[in-house]
């Protein structure tokens, strides 16, 4: 049986949003979700069809302490194990910079 993965990470993502939500409400942080940039090509009745426009930076962006913080949330199926391939080389550019820039 072939395994999807569409949805993985949204038990993570529902626990960071609700994180980010708190930390916006109690003044500590802003942080948001960055949205992959798609572009539609076709919209049908029940159906959206569309490819990404360019590679996405990083999940999260926003301000702690008047300073920028950016991060990638990655879904996981060993607990104890984190494997950086799953952290694509344009998404470590892109944090490097923020880092220096920073």
């Amino acid at each position: 049986m072939k395994r999807s993965y569409a949805n993985r990470g949204m038990p993570l993502e529902r626990l960071i949003t609700t994180s980010n939500d708190m930390y916006r409400r109690q003044k500590i942080a802003v942080i948001n979700k960055r949205p992959t940039p798609v572009k539609v090509l076709k919209v049908t009745k029940n159906k959206v069809m569309g490819h990404y426009e360019s590679q996405s930076t990083v999940d999260y962006d926003g301000v702690y302490q008047g300073r920028s913080i950016n991060f990638e949330a990655k879904s996981v199926q060993t607990p104890t194990r984190f494997d950086l391939k799953n952290i694509h080389d344009h998404q470590v550019k892109h944090l490097r910079h923020d880092a220096q820039s920073g």
